[in-house]
């Protein structure tokens, strides 16, 4: 999925495009790049990222972020919400949700993050985007920020099934888009257990 967080328009119609790719695909994560990682947890986040580049998002512009351990990132505070909610959103939480459900790492998986100026994933993340966007053909972005969640479990403590997708953000300073991928095969489960489900599914599913 790649939306533009411009108009919501275009994120409503990016929606109806998610497609799998190979984990070999996704932009590189891990310690071998410099990633920052999130302790194992159940329902917690990063400390507050400050970021070189403010990031536009709708009507603000975001100088932080929290990734969270439950498939989101947030600007304006940490979420530990674990069931989610349908979109929009009451009140002033603005929110950024690859795939929001009751991760829980403390079992198996790793949440991964990173701010990236490199050219070359730049230039990919340009590629994509005026792929998705024929009229973004001048969208040159200058900075990505890219959250993982590797293999992660669900609640309580589940390994039986993990889920692995990443989201990336990129801007120019002033527009922005955001391009969420799911690894091939790697998506096997969409509820925890306080959630109403039963062995990672049922219940109220995850929400993108």
């Amino acid at each position: 999925i790649i939306m533009s967080v411009v108009t919501f328009s275009a994120l409503l119609s990016a929606l109806t495009c998610a497609t799998a790719i190979p984990l070999g695909d996704f932009y590189p994560f891990g310690f071998a790049v410099s990633d920052t990682v999130i302790p194992a947890n159940d329902d917690g986040s990063s400390p507050t990222v400050f970021l070189t580049e403010p990031f536009p998002f709708f009507d603000e512009e975001h100088s932080t972020l929290f990734v969270n351990n439950n498939g989101d990132i947030s600007f304006t505070a940490r979420v530990s919400q674990y069931t989610p909610e349908p979109f929009p959103l009451s009140g002033d939480l603005a929110l950024i949700a690859p795939y929001w459900a009751d991760v829980d790492t403390t079992g198996t998986g790793t949440v991964w993050y990173r701010e990236s100026t490199d050219a070359e994933l730049l230039a990919r993340a340009r590629t994509m985007i005026q792929s998705a966007f024929t009229s973004q053909d001048n969208f040159i972005p200058s900075h990505i920020f890219v959250a993982t969640w590797d293999h992660v479990g669900y609640y309580d403590s589940r390994t039986d099934k993990t889920n692995t997708f990443q989201c990336v953000m990129a801007t120019n300073g002033v527009s922005a888009f955001v391009i969420f991928l799911y690894a091939d095969g790697e998506i096997q489960w969409t509820t925890g257990d306080a959630s109403g489900g039963r062995n990672g599914i049922g219940g109220t599913q995850a929400h993108v």
